[in-house]
């Protein structure tokens, strides 16, 4: 349904009108266009995403807006975008503008190419359909990880370390401390030794390898327009790093993003390492202990049944 937003470029905040994205469009991307509404399309608590209805090709532009100024805000998306562009065939929005310390809006807003799809949450596929989107999901992914460093850390940024659990550990450490007391007793003795001995649970050569870092459904945009035969259009929302690719394949393993068919077919160009099972299960838990922060404590139970699974695993 579309938006409307009634408001006088004057306003700040969270109101965007045609007026004032047609001001901001004409300035930063083609000074001939005219935006005729505004559409909410999707978003999180930090960021919105909004569709710029244009009076000319190509018809339409996704803006990623985030409401106060400040600089740098997409400095690591923007470096992502470009890093996929130049030096990968994965594909992602083209970016049209980045917008920042613009006297008409006092926030920061991505102008990115809008891809004519559906997530793959929305997406109606038959089992077959499902089948080869998985087999299209594993060959982009397997390109994505053919790229390979010899360094960790975001490809943003000066931050580059020398193993995996320079990066990870910090990050483990701090969702145990924020959630551990979200879990009983049992399951933070658990969660509390795995955090002290990652090097022990996590304990293979990881390469440093580009991965996405956060494939879920929504993320992913495809065509169902024949069921049997969907196709891949694009990933979204991406800060590309290079960091261990078991922490990508626990992700799309844990949340039924990747399945049998997707593992069959990665596996053909990226052998899996010995003991990957095990090591995914400790990457499963500190994703849902993270999520129980973020979106409920829906997820507790199955920290619960991972912790006692993780307490066998070291007897």
């Amino acid at each position: 349904m579309a938006i409307n937003y009634h408001r006088s470029m004057s306003e700040r905040g969270p109101f965007i009108s045609p007026r004032l994205a047609t001001e901001l469009l004409r300035k930063h991307l083609n000074p001939l266009v005219t935006v005729t509404d505004v559409r909410k399309l999707y978003g999180g608590s930090v960021n919105r995403v909004l569709e710029f209805i244009l009076d000319r090709e190509p018809g339409s532009v996704v803006a990623k807006v985030h409401d106060t100024s400040v600089k740098g805000f997409f400095q690591a998306e923007v470096d992502s975008l470009r890093f996929y562009k130049f030096r990968t065939h994965f594909p992602v929005p083209g970016l049209l503008a980045w917008i920042e310390d613009d006297d008409a809006y006092d926030g920061t807003m991505l102008i990115l190419q809008k891809i004519n799809g559906i997530t793959l949450e929305d997406a109606k596929l038959s089992e077959r359909g499902r089948a080869i989107f998985q087999m299209e999901l594993a060959a982009a992914i397997a390109e994505l990880h053919d790229h390979q460093t010899d360094y960790f850390g975001p490809v943003s940024g000066s931050k580059k370390y020398d193993t995996w659990l320079d990066v990870f550990g910090p990050i483990a450490t701090k969702i145990v401390e924020e959630n551990r007391g979200l879990l009983p007793s049992s399951s933070r003795e658990v969660v509390d030794h795995i955090a002290r001995h990652l090097h022990h649970w996590l304990d293979h050569q990881a390469k440093p390898t580009l991965i996405h870092g956060d494939l879920w459904a929504n993320n992913i945009m495809i065509s169902d327009a024949h069921p049997d035969q969907p196709q891949i259009l694009g990933f979204i929302d991406s800060h590309a790093s290079f960091a261990d690719p078991e922490y990508e394949l626990a992700y799309l393993q844990l949340f039924g993003t990747g399945g049998k068919v997707f593992f069959r077919e990665y596996a053909k160009k990226h052998r899996l390492s010995s003991g990957y099972e095990r090591r995914a299960k400790v990457y499963w838990m500190f994703t849902l202990l993270q999520n129980a922060q973020r979106y409920g404590e829906r997820y507790i139970p199955q920290c619960e049944r991972l912790a006692l699974e993780l307490r066998k695993l070291s007897q």
